[in-house]
């Protein structure tokens, strides 16, 4: 939620737990957007090469449905 629009991978946020010595496997991270998508929490959109005019297949972008939710969970609008 802190970082809308920026691109991230599961591995990166499985690490990231993985430090917090926390074990989530990348498929649970996956699952879990998935189900934030599922829910309309989530909205993927896929990211286009400008030049070419063609969809990338790697790097979706997701960002969150309702702002309120974030602004409800870090109480400032930045």
């Amino acid at each position: 939620m802190a970082n809308i629009g920026q691109t991230f991978s599961a591995t990166s946020i499985s690490k990231y737990f993985k430090n917090e010595q926390r074990k989530v496997s990348t498929d649970t991270v996956l699952n879990y957007i998935k189900a934030c998508e599922e829910a309309h929490l989530l909205y993927k959109l896929k990211r286009q090469d400008i030049k070419g005019k063609k969809i990338l297949e790697v790097a979706e972008k997701y960002f969150i449905v309702d702002h309120g939710l974030r602004e409800a969970v870090y109480g400032r609008n930045n």
